[in-house]
């Protein structure tokens, strides 16, 4: 990644530096363009340089997927999984893509919780239903996919993305304001206006806010997971999610409560305890 970076903030200290006043503008629009880029070429170019992805082999789970996200007009191409197990416990799906190019990738450790797994390992994907917390049962991961759609479904990868994007060109509107300010520079020990520096200098200046800004952010993604649960709840799924959580949890190593105030200062996600009472009231509502 630094490989990747050093360019990318080269291109932008030009920019800075020879776009005149409104460079933020020009600044903003290339940060927008490199963020596209790398979501497009890391998940198919850079992940597998450090992880094992293998598609997924027939069987009735693929089956139970594919006929999930046809349900939902999920444009489904590639369903891989990543072997995971040799660094950690940590179970997980994501997705990515763009348009109607969209790609699952599974943890293996959904399947089998193994520190070390051999190199000729076939992952298979026959989960038996009294595996207990060995792995998850066909239906359960079922279940966790049906939330991540969720957040397809309802356009939070999006929202987060302009989020982002908003707050970066706020960051750039600040800097420029502060660029030739020299008292700023001269009070953290340079008597030069380094773009890098100065840019730096904006950062701490702005971490109060900033950390003020993330309780706020961090709420509404917390948001996003409810409506996601629910999502999952609404396909049937609110069972299977609620066991899938315990394991994932368990399996993770995860605090199932944690104090109200710091989750709010700290979690983008709502604690096991308080997701399995929302699940149990979407499943009572959706009756």
């Amino acid at each position: 990644m630094i490989a990747l970076m050093m360019p990318i903030l080269t291109v932008f200290i030009y920019i800075v530096l020879t776009t005149g006043k409104m460079f933020y503008i020009y600044a903003w629009f290339f940060v927008i363009l490199v963020s596209i880029v790398l979501m497009t070429i890391v998940p198919d170019y850079i992940l597998p340089l450090f992880d094992v992805y293998r598609p997924l082999k027939e069987g009735v789970l693929k089956q139970k997927i594919e006929n999930l996200a046809v349900s939902i007009n999920y444009p489904l191409k590639k369903l891989l999984v990543v072997e995971n197990s040799r660094r950690s416990h940590h179970s997980n799906a994501y997705m990515y893509g763009f348009y109607k190019n969209k790609c699952i990738v599974l943890f293996d450790t959904l399947f089998k919780n193994k520190t070390n797994v051999d190199d000729k390992i076939e992952f298979d994907e026959n989960v038996k239903e009294n595996e207990g917390q060995a792995g998850c049962t066909n239906d359960e991961i079922c279940a966790i996919l049906a939330h991540e759609l969720g957040h397809w479904f309802y356009s939070h990868t999006l929202c987060n993305f302009v989020i982002g994007q908003i707050h970066m060109l706020f960051t750039f509107v600040v800097f420029a304001y502060f660029q030739n300010q020299s008292k700023m520079y001269i009070s953290f020990g340079f008597k030069t206006q380094p773009t890098v520096i100065g840019f730096s200098i904006v950062f701490m200046i702005m971490s109060a806010f900033n950390q003020m800004l993330q309780i706020v952010l961090l709420k509404f993604s917390r948001k996003m997971e409810y409506s996601a649960d629910e999502f999952s709840s609404k396909l049937n799924y609110s069972k299977n999610l609620q066991s899938a959580l315990i394991k994932l949890h368990v399996n993770n190593l995860s605090n199932p409560y944690n104090d109200w105030l710091y989750s709010c200062c700290n979690f983008n996600h709502p604690t096991l305890l308080e997701r399995l009472e929302a699940l149990a009231k979407y499943d009572e509502k959706n009756k």
